[in-house]
Order: structure tokens, then sequence, then C-alpha cells
């Protein structure tokens, strides 16, 4: 019993074994790729040549990525059963030629299509046979092969497509050139298939006949409308030519050629095709060149540019400190050359290319207007110490040199374009003037033998019976004035016994013995000394040094025989007896000109008395005012401007005329533009010299350009352009080497 048991079990295991790999046979003998082989493939052989090419198509149907490895068994007679040792060669996408197995280098991913090419040959034996096509192993379909003994020797002509070439145009009509060798009539079919859109038609061609088939390309063939701007875009198609047999015929076949063919596809015409893309291509270029000017140039100079600006900014401030102790001239001519040199900047825009070397000039400029306009600070604070110690203790002979020290500086500086060495040597002369102001009040061995020298000079002098003391008007004076003969003290003949505290007192005193004794000897007699001699000693009762400087003007005046009451009667008569000059003849907008007070009477011009006068100009803008016979100014605007001139005696008053209306001297000045060229015309012009300029530069680079968009897609081959032009060292030298050639 337990026997049976035993042998039953076994014959149950091996018929469930038996059943399993049945069933796993079946499964995998019928099972169903998730990569499906997309219709029925059939290869068409070429008796003479045994070999026939066609296109499969395999899409992946599964939800997961398929790795491809296909493989092709040999083909099998279906008339014979045998195998025929057929020669298999794939040709992918990808440009791969292979032979037996086909490996795709990446994954075909879920719902798309491969297209490989199959090409057999040595397939020998004529009628229908059959091949497996596997991938990884796994079967994916079937392929069939046909061979008939009709030659169907139709083809391309060679002459007409070379290289299997076509050249297909979106609004053209095309032709396709055949040829039939043989000697037979053949009724066929033609199908041009690109991207698995087709073209088909059907024709007949005669024994070694040539025949132009000639169609409108479907538009769906060319879809990259902005590819084609730069290159034709090749797609690789094929050209099916089936033979029509008879229904009569016996072959359950129909005879059918594939050749494969090189489109070239032009969305575009050419003569529009080659215009856009030259021009997109030569924008892009450009745009790569500008950028590269941008960065490497023009950002670089607008920085320099705007440094600048707020640098002549800070000069405006500064010389807008300048007080009235320095002269109009001065002040004025440092404005005029900041206005000018702001100017300079915005004339010359961003894409001049003197940019830099303007910024450049001006910025030296701008440096040298600097230190000029420091050197003026430093003499406005030497006048404004002067004044300081002259309310403390008056120094005439200090104040005499350092004031004409000051006016040769002045003069020095009043050039529009110093020399070499003349800023040094003006900061010397301002260096010695600073020196002077520190000795006030200290002691100084050397001035007090000045003064000592002074001494014994005027004591000799002024004797009773020296040359200017045994004069009567002298005697007089002394008698009037006897304190001031006081200083001629023994004790002062010895420079070491005049301490600090004598400076002042010994120095005001001389410069007033020099005027008395200047005065003596000028005065022919009592009575002209009497019309004067009471305003020379309401002079010389005071110690500041204003008081002496006017002494010192009476006595020139005198000398001159010219005095302020001639200049009060000039002055009344107004435009008859003065006038206004002006330097240079034509104003110009913001160019400095030279105001001047011409009287009639030459020797007025020149003389002491009119210095007795003050001379207000009003110039009829933002109520600026300056003071002096001559002053400088500019105008800002392009316009008729009055400027008038008002005059005020020693006491400040004005003057009247006859008819005791203030006299008031005017005259109109017409502004003229500038010399020089209008912003808007330099602009023009240096844009019209930079695009030439850059046009030249960015053609001598367009062929490496275009060659780029040749090798490349739109896109990469676009950026590979604007790199070109990036860093072309031809477009970056543009700038300096007109730089170079400007310096």
């Amino acid at each position: 019993m337990m026997g049976k048991k035993v042998k039953y079990n076994f014959y149950l295991w091996v018929i469930i074994l038996i059943l399993f790999v049945t069933t796993n046979y079946i499964y995998a003998d019928n099972a169903i790729s998730n990569l499906t082989l997309l219709g029925s493939p059939t290869f068409i052989v070429e008796p003479s040549s045994n070999s026939s090419s066609n296109l499969i198509f395999l899409r992946n149907d599964s939800l997961d990525d398929i790795n491809i490895s296909l493989f092709i068994e040999d083909f099998k007679s279906k008339i014979t059963g045998k195998l025929l040792g057929t020669k298999i060669t794939f040709k992918g996408t990808e440009d791969k030629v292979t032979e037996q197995i086909y490996e795709l280098s990446h994954p075909l991913k879920p719902g798309n299509i491969l297209i490989v090419r199959v090409d057999i040959t040595n397939l020998w034996e004529a009628g229908q046979s059959e091949a497996v096509l596997l991938n990884n192993g796994e079967k994916v379909g079937s392929l069939t092969a046909i061979k008939y003994r009709l030659p169907f020797n139709v083809k391309l002509n060679a002459s007409k497509h070379i290289g299997s070439k076509i050249v297909l145009n979106r609004k053209k009509t095309a032709e396709l050139f055949l040829e039939n060798n043989d000697s037979m009539t053949y009724p066929f079919e033609w199908e041009l298939s690109i991207n698995g859109i087709s073209c088909s038609g059907s024709y007949v061609i005669n024994p070694n006949e040539e025949i132009s088939i000639r169609f409108n390309p479907n538009k769906n063939w060319f879809t990259s409308w902005f590819t084609n701007f730069f290159r034709e875009e090749i797609k690789d198609s094929t050209l099916a030519l089936t033979l029509q047999l008879t229904e009569n015929d016996d072959n359950q076949y129909s005879l059918k050629k594939i050749i494969p063919i090189k489109a070239h596809l032009s969305y575009w015409a050419i003569s529009c095709q080659n215009i856009v893309g030259t021009v997109i291509i030569f924008m892009v270029l450009a745009s790569g060149g500008i950028s590269s000017l941008m960065l490497y140039n023009w950002i670089p100079n607008r920085m320099r540019q705007l440094a600048l600006k707020e640098k002549l900014a800070l000069l405006a401030n500064k010389t807008r400190d300048l007080s009235r102790y320095i002269d109009s001239r001065l002040r004025v001519g440092v404005r005029v050359e900041r206005h000018r040199l702001f100017k300079v900047l915005v004339k010359h825009k961003f894409c001049s290319l003197e940019l830099a070397r303007i910024i450049t000039q001006c910025d030296k400029r701008a440096e040298n207007l600097r230190n000029k306009i420091e050197l003026l600070k430093q003499i406005d604070m030497i006048f404004n110490r002067m004044i300081k110690v002259q309310s403390l203790k008056t120094l005439p002979t200090y104040f005499s040199k350092i004031t004409r020290i000051l006016s040769d500086t002045s003069d020095l500086l009043s050039h529009s374009e110093l020399k070499e060495g003349e800023f040094q040597a003006a900061q010397a002369q301002i260096t010695e003037a600073w020196t002077l102001t520190d000795k006030f009040g200290k002691p100084d061995q050397n001035f007090a033998q000045e003064l000592a020298n002074r001494i014994k000079i005027f004591r000799e002098k002024f004797s009773d019976k020296g040359s200017i003391g045994r004069i009567q008007i002298c005697k007089r004076i002394k008698d009037d004035m006897p304190g001031l003969f006081k200083v001629l003290n023994l004790k002062f003949l010895d420079p070491a016994k005049i301490s600090p505290d004598d400076y002042s007192i010994i120095d005001i005193a001389t410069f007033k013995l020099a005027i008395i004794r200047d005065f003596v000897l000028q005065v022919e007699d009592m009575q002209q000394a009497d019309v004067h001699l009471n305003q020379l000693k309401s002079y010389l009762n005071l110690e500041s040094w204003s008081a002496i400087h006017s002494a010192q003007l009476l006595i020139q005046q005198i000398k001159e025989g010219i005095f302020p009451d001639d200049i009060r009667r000039a002055i009344q008569l107004g435009n008859k007896a003065i006038s206004i000059d002006m330097d240079p003849q034509v104003v110009r907008l913001r160019q400095p000109v030279k105001l001047s007070l011409r009287f009639h009477r030459e020797e007025l011009n020149q003389s002491a008395a009119s210095d007795k006068f003050e001379y207000e100009w009003n110039f009829g803008h933002l109520n600026l005012i300056e003071r002096g016979k001559e002053v400088s100014h500019f105008f800002p605007e392009k316009k008729e401007y009055t400027v008038k001139v008002e005059f005020k005696d020693a006491d400040g008053k004005p003057v009247e005329d006859e008819n005791g209306q203030n006299v008031i001297l005017d005259k109109k000045i017409n502004v003229e533009p500038s010399k020089y060229e209008k912003v808007g015309q330099r602009t023009k012009v240096e844009i019209v010299h930079f695009l030439i300029a850059l046009s030249i530069a960015l053609i001598g680079l367009f062929a490496g350009a275009k060659e780029q968009m040749l090798k490349m897609d739109v896109f990469g081959g676009l950026i590979a352009v604007f790199l070109i032009g990036f860093g072309a060292d031809t477009i970056k030298n543009l700038l300096t080497r007109r730089q170079n050639e400007n310096q």
C-alpha cells in the first residue's frame, strides 16, 4: 500500500514538471515583447547584387525604458527550408554601422520610435525567405525578403543626384531624376518618405530611358523655419520604387526597391535664407563685439567719466568759495575751465572711439585745475590772515612784500595753460608769502637791522640840516605832527635794542616818513602843499595799511597831476568820456571775456586817482556783481545781455551827474554760440565713425562665425558666434588702437 502511494506521488510530480516546462515554452514562444515592430518590413532583393535595404521602425510601448540590443537571425527560405547565410548590417540614427548586433548607447524612452536601416547581402535564393528579429534575445517580430527574377534596374540618375542628394524647397516644385538601364518597360509607384511622412505617385519608365518626376513637397517635411536661415536641414529619407505587377502575375508580392536619399530641406527661398541668415549672424556677432566693448571699454570709461564729473562738481564748490580778494580773471578763469572740461565730457558719448583719450586728458587738466584752485585758496587764506593781523598790528613792509608776491603769483596763475615748472614756481612764491605772515610779531634780526638802517637814513635826511629837513614844507609838517618824528630816536639805531613789539611802530613810522619825503620832493611851493597837506595828514594820522596805501596814491596823484575830481568829471560825462571795452570782440558762450572801462582821455586810464573810485559791474544774470576797472566774466546762455557799471567814490557814495542821477554805464552784449561743433553733430559723426570701424572688424570675423553655424546646432552655433564676437582681439583692440594713435 505504501509503495503504491509513493509511485502515485512520483507520477504526479512528473506530470506537474511536464506541464510547467510546456507552459513556459509556450509562453516564451508566444510572448509579446513591449518593443513593437511597426508594419511588416519586406526586403526586395536585387537579383544582380543579391542585396537589399529597408528601414525598420521599433516603438517602445511599455512604461519603462528599454535597452536596445538588436539581432537578426539568418534568413530561412520558405521554399527549401534552408538557412541562406546572409550578411546583415545595421545603421541607426547615431550613424553607427554594425554587423549582426546593433546596440543603442542609451535606452529607448517610453513611446519613442527607433528607426534602423537594415542592409542584407548574399541572399542568393529566389522566392520568399524570413528571419526573426530579437532584442536582448527576446523575439520582436519577423522580417521578410523576396527575390524575383526581374532585374527592375531603375535607380536615381547619378549625374543629377550626386551622393543621392535631393534639394527640396517648401515653395518650389521638386524633381526626381530616374534612369532605367534595363530593356524592359516598368510601370511603378514611387514614394518619397521623410520622418514617416510621404509623398507618392505613379509613373511608367521605358527601356533605357531617363525621366524627371515633378512633385510638390509635403509642407509637413519643413519644420525648422529658424534653423533654415543658416543652413539647409539634412534628413535621411527613403525613395521606395514598387513595380506594379499585372493581376495575372503569379507573384504573391510586388517587386519593391528602397533607395536611401539625403534630403536637403529649405524652408525659405535661397535669397531670403542668405540675406536673413547673414543679417542674424552679423547681428549676433555684433552683439558679442559690442558686449565686449561695453565690458572692457565703455563701462570702465563710463565709470571714469562719472568719477571725473564728481571731481569737477567738487571743484565747482571750491571755486564758489574763493573770495573777492582773488582777481576776477582768476576766479572766472577756473570756472570757465571747469565748464569747458565738463562740456568736453558731455560732448563725447559712450560710443566715441576717443572717449578714453578724452577722459585721460580731461582728468589731467582737472588735476591741474585742482592744483590751481588749491593755490588760489592759499592766496585767499593769506589775504584773510593779513586782515586779521592788520587789526592787531600793521607791518607795512611785510604787507607790501606779500602783496607784491601774490600779485606776481596771480599773474603766473592767470595763464590758461601753465607751462612745466610754473606750478612749482607759484607754490614757491605762496610759500614765501606764508613765511612772511609767520614772521608777524616774532623776533627777526634781519628785519630789526633793516629798521635800524631806515632810522639812520631818515635821521640824517630829516635833521634840520638834512636834505629833507631843511625844506620849509617839511618843517611845517614836523611842527604839525611832532609825534611821528619821535621814532628817530637814538635808541633805535641799535638793532639789538629793537624788540618785536617795536617792529610795527618803527615800520609804520618809517613808511610814513618815506611818504613825507616823497611829498616834500613833489610839491613845488607852500601854496601847492596847502592844497594836499590836510588830506595827507589825515592819512598819516591813521595806523592801517589801507591808510598808508591811500597816502601813497596821493603822492602818485601829485606826480601825475591827475586827481579824483578829474576822474569824477569824466564819469559824470558818461558815454561821452568813458566806454566799456571787450576782449575778445566776439563774445561766445561759456568763454571768458575781459571787460574794462576805458576813459577817452588816455592819461586817466592808468592814473592813481582812478583807483580812488569803485566800479561795480552787474552782468544781467543771477545778480552777479564784480568790482574793478577790469573784470573777467563768462555768459551761460546764447542771448543778449545788458552789462551795467555803477560808480562810487571813496566814501562809497554813487557818483551823480549834473542832474543828480546816479551815473550808470551800460553795454549790450550779444553772446554767440561756441565755435565748437554742436553736441548732436559730434555724436552723429562719432556714431558713424564707430559703426564703420566696427563693421570692418566684424566682416573679418564673419566667415569664421558662419562656419561655426554650419558645424553646430542652431542655438549652440549662435552662442559660439556671440563668443567669437565677444572674444575677438580685433574688436577689443578697436578702441585701444585708436587711443594709442591719438596719444
